[in-house]
């Protein structure tokens, strides 16, 4: 959740500090839940404790740019420009704030996201 609402089209990344442990990655759905795996495509997540990254960024087109522009330097496009639609501190485990601990069996781990 973030203002109230649910985040869907979000990655969340469960980041264990433990070196044996494996991480775990999701995607939200449009009800903002996610199912975890891990990059050897195993669903779920082991046991422990996780830093949690959290990061929804929408991509804005590049400008066409004219050879009268003074920032024309023959590219036909400027790069396209990220905007976090979710606070930017979750996006990376040197600033997140969110911590999950993961218990044998089914979990549910909610994040209410504050800017």
């Amino acid at each position: 959740m973030y203002n109230g609402a649910q985040v869907p089209d979000a990655t969340v990344t469960f980041l264990s500090s433990d070196p044996s442990v494996s991480g775990a990655f999701g995607r939200t759905d449009d009800q903002g839940r996610y199912t975890m795996q891990t990059g050897t495509g195993k669903s779920g997540v082991a046991p422990g404790e996780y830093d949690v990254t959290i990061v929804k960024i929408e991509f804005s087109g590049g400008e066409a740019l004219s050879e009268d522009d003074p920032n024309y330097n023959g590219a036909t496009n400027t790069e396209s420009k990220p905007t976090y639609l979710v606070p930017k501190k979750y996006a990376e485990k040197q600033t997140t704030d969110l911590k999950a601990t993961v218990a044998p069996g089914t979990n549910e781990i909610n994040f209410e996201l504050k800017d």
